[in-house]
């Protein structure tokens, strides 16, 4: 058996890295989890990824955004490629760094079986990288003012960056969440980090105020003494997202310095004005806006795109805080336990959550999740019932107009002609006639939105 060089694909963002991943395995024609993965703040355990980057024979191709640029050594790298541009001249240096890891002969065949040797790496740039302007970071000593954000901060915390700067910024970051939070916001962080919130943070603070640490130079080194401070989080992924939640409500910025903030978002309080506003909202209008109405009647009606963007221009007319990410947010502080927060730019994106914000609202259902996160279970769900036999390449059609209305709201052949006339001819086939597809549409719309299965 041939196994793909180890290759490790830099991409600009999230959804960007989402959809390589999706491109690699059609591709190369694999539809398993193991062969190409993203490594990415959303993904999961970084360090446990990265070792089975390094270390499995079926993990052959990595796509991240910034967490493996630096400091990661994955020895049986043979493969770097570009699909980001690099401004800065370190940041490249050090992600093409990467590949020219050495490694024996017989360590690289154990995990690329039909390898000889690594005598050099391939560079494979897509964007022009190569060419573009580099820009080094002035040496004058002047002080930095460059932000960082919160999750920023945890990426590079939990990939091993963690000089002193990041370690006083974390303190104060969890000891200024801890004044806001509530008991259950408390309990919960406890739960999944194995540590008490305002501990942790007295416990970073009393080892740097004791004395020097030894000194941080590069994660390749050992740095275990600073590694056991902030291991509640570097090794609990549910953790750092739930501090993000947390910090959604009471600290979006940081600026260089334990005290000093850019903006502030709102208190636990704000959180249920701001829910309790939007509901008031919902109950007095139903019966005037139309999405608002097919709502509350909760007959499966379907709401299109048009109706949500019309909802969503209303909701923001009325209250500046009334964001579908902002009431989402909100709702998470106040009931952590019934939001599911999302880890995609897809699921964060759908205008299809305003409709889950008002179902909550409306308490016709008991959790706030994206539809996106079960569209393909729900399609799946649907092929089943239907019973309907379609081949490979008209599933995979009907599959793509499910990924819209899982984002965008019900649809018609006449939408998806508007928009794509190949995709309207092609999901006419794929089911018989037009009147056929607008019934499967709507059917979709009902298994996928309203997770109406009967």
């Amino acid at each position: 058996m041939d196994y793909l060089p180890k290759t490790l694909i830099f991409a600009l963002n999230e959804a960007h890295a989402t959809n390589i991943v999706q491109i690699a395995k059609e591709v190369f024609g694999r539809n398993d989890d193991r062969f190409v993965q993203k490594i990415t703040y959303s993904a999961g355990d970084s360090n446990e990824l990265i070792r089975q980057f390094r270390n499995d024979k079926d993990f052959r191709i990595a796509v991240t955004c910034t967490l493996v640029a630096t400091g990661t050594d994955v020895k049986p790298l043979e493969v770097v490629m570009f699909m980001r541009d690099v401004e800065s001249l370190p940041l490249y240096i050090q992600m093409k760094g990467r590949g020219v890891r050495t490694i024996g002969d017989e360590q690289l065949r154990n995990v690329t079986p039909n390898a000889f040797s690594k005598d050099c790496f391939y560079l494979v740039d897509a964007v022009g990288v190569t060419e573009s302007m580099k820009t080094v970071k002035p040496i004058d000593g002047s002080p930095t003012t460059k932000t960082i954000t919160l999750k920023e901060l945890l990426e590079r915390i939990s990939h091993g960056y963690i000089p002193d700067e990041y370690l006083k910024r974390l303190a104060a970051t969890l000891a200024r969440i801890y004044y806001k939070a509530d008991e259950s916001q408390k309990k919960e962080f406890a739960r999944l980090s194995h540590h008490d919130m305002k501990e942790l943070s007295a416990k970073i603070y009393a080892v740097l105020e004791k004395g020097p640490l030894p000194p941080f130079v590069s994660t390749d080194d050992s740095n275990n003494e600073r590694k056991g401070l902030v291991s509640p989080l570097a090794n609990h992924a549910d953790a750092r997202r739930y501090l993000l939640i947390l910090a959604a409500g009471f600290v979006n910025t940081l600026m260089p310095g334990e005290d000093a903030l850019i903006s502030k978002g709102f208190s636990v309080e704000e959180a249920k004005d701001t829910t309790e506003a939007f509901e008031d909202f919902c109950k007095k209008y139903y019966d005037e806006i139309e999405a608002l109405r097919i709502i509350h009647s909760n007959t499966g009606e379907p709401i299109t795109y048009s109706m949500l963007k019309d909802l969503e221009n209303k909701l923001k007319m009325a209250n500046n805080h009334f964001s579908p990410k902002q009431i989402w947010n909100s709702y998470a502080i106040l009931s952590p336990n019934k939001v599911k927060h999302s880890t995609t730019k897809e699921e964060s994106d759908a205008l299809t959550n305003i409709i889950q914000l008002v179902r909550f609202a409306f308490r016709q259902i008991e959790r706030l999740d994206s539809v996106v996160t079960t569209s393909k279970q729900y399609f799946n769900l649907w092929l089943g019932q239907t019973q309907r036999e379609i081949t490979d390449k008209q599933c995979e059609v009907v599959s793509r107009i499910v990924d819209y209305i899982a984002s965008n709201g019900a649809c018609t052949v006449r939408d998806i002609r508007e928009d794509d006339a190949t995709h309207a001819a092609q999901m006419i086939r794929a089911i018989g006639n037009m009147q056929k597809a607008d019934e499967a549409l709507h059917s979709l719309y009902k298994f996928v939105v309203l997770r109406n299965a009967a």
